[in-house]
C-alpha cells in the first residue's frame, strides 16, 4: 500500500524582520501541524504552538527531524528566499518520497540591500561567504568590474575584511589566527582600484540596522558584524 502524501513548506522568512514577510508565509505556517526553525524566526510567528525550536541549522539534522514528524503538513523556517543559498534546496533532495517538498518565497537580503541603495539588481552577480569558501571567480569578478557584486557574508567574513583581502589581492576566506601567513593568488588582482564604490547593509530588518555606503578603502577601515550584505558596484 502506498505510504500517505505529506507536505513540508520550506518558508522564506527574509532577512529577520516582520515586516519582510510575506502573506504566503503566514498562510503555511497557519496550515502547519508543526513549525521548525531557530528561535529568531519562530518569534515571528507567535501564534504557533507545536514547533520545535533549533539551537541552529544542520542541514541533516533538519532533514532527520521532517523525515520523523507525524503530521501531514510541516513547516521548516529558512532566512531569505527559498532559491538564493538556501537549506531549501538540500532537503527537497533529502527528504524521503512520501514528503512533497513546496517553496514559499521570500525576500532575500540581496534584494533588501539594493531596495535600501536605491540599487538595481538585474545584472548583478551573487556570491555566499556564509559559512562556505570564497569561489575562485569572486576576485576575478570584482577585478573586472563589469557587473556589481552582492556578498553575503558571515561571521569569518566580515565586510571590512573582505574589502582588505580584495585591496590586498588576497583570495577572500575566512579570517585565521594572528601570526599565520595567507596565501595570495599566483596573479595578484591589484586592479581592484581602492575608490570603487560600496555598500554595506547590516542586521537587515532589526532595530540596529546599519545602511553604509562609500569606498572600498574606506570600507576597509570599518567594523561591521557578520549579519551583513556587501555590494560593490562596476567600475
Amino acid at each position: 500500500m502506498e505510504s500517505e502524501r505529506k507536505v513540508v513548506n520550506i518558508v522564506g522568512c527574509g532577512p529577520g524582520g516582520a515586516a519582510y514577510l510575506t502573506g504566503q508565509a503566514h498562510q503555511a505556517v497557519n496550515e502547519a501541524g508543526i513549525v521548525i526553525g531557530i528561535p529568531k524566526f519562530l518569534r515571528l510567528f507567535p501564534e504557533v504552538k507545536r514547533k520545535i525550536e533549533l539551537a541552529a541549522v544542520h542541514t541533516d539534522k533538519v532533514a532527520e527531524l521532517v523525515a520523523g514528524l507525524d503530521v501531514s503538513h510541516a513547516a521548516v523556517l529558512v532566512s531569505g528566499d527559498t532559491g538564493l543559498y538556501s537549506l531549501a534546496s538540500f532537503l527537497r533532495k533529502a527528504l524521503p518520497g512520501c514528503w512533497e517538498v513546496r517553496f514559499v518565497p521570500g525576500i532575500s537580503s540581496v534584494q533588501a540591500a539594493c531596495a535600501l541603495f536605491c540599487l538595481e539588481w538585474h545584472d548583478m552577480r551573487i556570491f555566499s561567504l556564509h559559512s562556505r569558501p570564497a569561489p575562485p571567480e569572486l576576485a576575478e569578478t570584482v577585478w573586472r568590474g563589469k557587473h556589481p557584486v552582492a556578498i553575503l557574508c558571515g561571521p569569518a567574513n566580515r565586510p571590512q575584511s573582505i574589502a582588505r583581502k580584495l585591496l590586498s589581492g588576497v583570495e577572500p576566506g575566512p579570517d585565521t589566527c594572528r601570526g599565520s601567513v595567507r596565501r595570495r593568488r599566483s596573479k595578484p588582482l591589484s586592479g581592484i582600484e581602492p575608490s570603487r564604490r560600496c555598500y554595506a547593509a547590516c542586521d537587515l530588518g532589526s532595530e540596529n540596522q546599519i545602511a553604509w555606503s562609500g569606498i572600498l578603502c574606506e570600507l576597509a577601515e570599518k567594523r561591521f558584524g557578520g549579519r551583513a550584505v556587501l555590494i560593490i558596484d562596476r567600475r
